[in-house]
């Protein structure tokens, strides 16, 4: 094998697998989470962009080179989540178009009214939680989870429905900073190395007929 044709032999523990769940809430401490939370069945990428701008406070000082590092000051984080949901609740549709509201015409009936103004309220956290490490077992299972906050859909709303195949609609989420919090960028990351699962005990009869660890 070439001598630039290796990979670390530790790469395996550190490695992402699967497209992940989409998530309401998530908790990274112990990596529990309710199924019933799992936001939508997907199909295709789900993916998470951040970027941020800098700005060069010494471009037009004449005698300070360009892109001094010691000048360069970071503009705020742009962070969103996307991907295409194939099942939509009533509750889904009114996060799809983001200023909406649901009226309940029967038991089973939902209408979903799109509204002029944004409310606070309209804006919601999203978890993106993948497989992490070689270690994936229910319990100590690896994961990276991504956790988006104050979210909002920036993209409208959009389905395709083809014959002999799932309806597949696009979502893209943008995260907002938050007033009353100007410091905390919207978005944080949790990674979690796997562990082994836990072994039951195996208990035996002991010469009295009672069982013994």
């Amino acid at each position: 094998m070439a001598k630039f044709t290796k990979m670390n032999p530790s790469d395996f523990k550190h490695m992402t697998w699967d497209a992940g769940i989409i998530l309401g809430t998530f908790t990274p401490e112990t990596g529990e989470f309710d199924p019933m939370d799992i936001r939508w069945a997907t199909t295709g990428s789900n993916s998470f962009s951040a970027t941020r701008d800098l700005t060069d406070m010494g471009a037009e000082i004449n005698n300070c080179p360009e892109n001094a590092m010691q000048l360069q000051k970071a503009q705020a984080w742009q962070a969103s989540l996307s991907g295409t949901a194939v099942t939509v609740t009533a509750k889904d549709l009114k996060m799809l178009l983001a200023n909406a509201d649901i009226e309940e015409i029967s038991s089973v009936l939902k209408k979903i009214v799109p509204r002029a103004d944004l409310l606070v309220t309209d804006f919601h956290d999203s978890w993106l939680v993948f497989n992490y490490s070689e270690l994936n077992g229910e319990k100590n299972g690896g994961f990276c989870a991504i956790h988006i906050m104050n979210a909002l859909s920036v993209d409208g709303f959009s389905g395709t429905l083809d014959k002999n195949k799932n309806g597949q609609f696009p979502f893209s989420f943008k995260a907002f900073y938050d007033m009353a919090d100007m410091d905390r960028v919207p978005f944080e990351i949790y990674i979690r190395e796997g562990e082994a699962e836990p072994t039951e005990e195996i208990t035996t009869p002991d010469n009295d007929g009672e069982e013994t660890a």
